[in-house]
């Protein structure tokens, strides 16, 4: 395991018995917001020595220029069978190449070395991920600002970890970039990747994902492809 990867393996380790016994309450990132009676608005009195206003210019659909598409994302092959958690809460793909790894009890997968054409290399372990799981006092489905929060309160001991702006991914989970820095010895490097923060009966699953610089330009495939997979063990039949 590289040195790396201990970064955020660690903060789940920090966290670890805090998730034990810590409890839920939705209602503190609903929104609370005061609503403010409005003041009506004073009746104009018309002035007749006035003149009227000059009508308001119909834009030109022609003039204004197409929203250029979204960039396309591919996604990555997985292997056939995905990684299934020993307790039985959570199942998550494996990417097609990488090192599945046990650190004590978290899951870790590393990329492999990858050779490029130019003769460059990425180095083992530039892209990382692992899995958290947070229980839940209650089933009450949470908006996308809490479990933002989630992520946030998981890994906000990592240095200077700083998270982006949350999206919602379908009706169910969020994600949320960050960057961060691992300082090895007097060397220091910058980290970022995303967390997909995913509720299901009884608990929240934390899919966090890291690169170095090496590995940021896999970071929208592997989220991409690595979302959808993070799911509640499926029942058995």
């Amino acid at each position: 395991m590289s040195k790396r990867t201990q970064w955020f393996i660690g903060l789940i380790g920090l966290t670890a018995a805090l998730l034990v016994s810590w409890q839920w309450h939705p209602s503190l990132w609903q929104d609370h917001s005061p609503a403010y009676a409005q003041t009506p608005a004073a009746t104009p009195v018309p002035n007749p020595a006035a003149s009227p206003e000059a009508p308001a210019p119909v834009p030109n659909p022609a003039a204004v220029p197409p929203e250029p598409p979204a960039p396309t994302v591919a996604t990555l092959p997985l292997n056939s069978v995905p990684y299934t958690d020993p307790g039985q809460r959570f199942q998550v793909g494996i990417l097609q190449g990488y090192s599945p790894n046990t650190v004590a009890g978290v899951p870790l997968f590393e990329s492999p070395l990858v050779q490029l054409p130019d003769n460059r290399t990425i180095p083992a372990g530039a892209v990382a991920y692992t899995v958290a799981v947070r229980p839940r006092a209650t089933d009450a489905p949470l908006n996308v600002g809490a479990l933002g929060q989630v992520a946030i309160d998981t890994f906000r001991n990592g240095e200077n970890f700083e998270v982006g702006a949350v999206e919602p991914l379908g009706t169910d989970a969020a994600q949320t970039p960050w960057q961060g820095t691992l300082t090895t010895g007097s060397k220091t490097e910058p980290m970022q990747g995303m967390i997909i923060t995913r509720q299901i009966p009884g608990r929240v699953l934390i899919l966090m994902v890291a690169a170095t610089e090496a590995g940021a330009d896999q970071l929208p495939s592997v989220a991409q492809t690595l979302a959808p997979t993070l799911q509640a063990m499926a029942a058995e039949g």
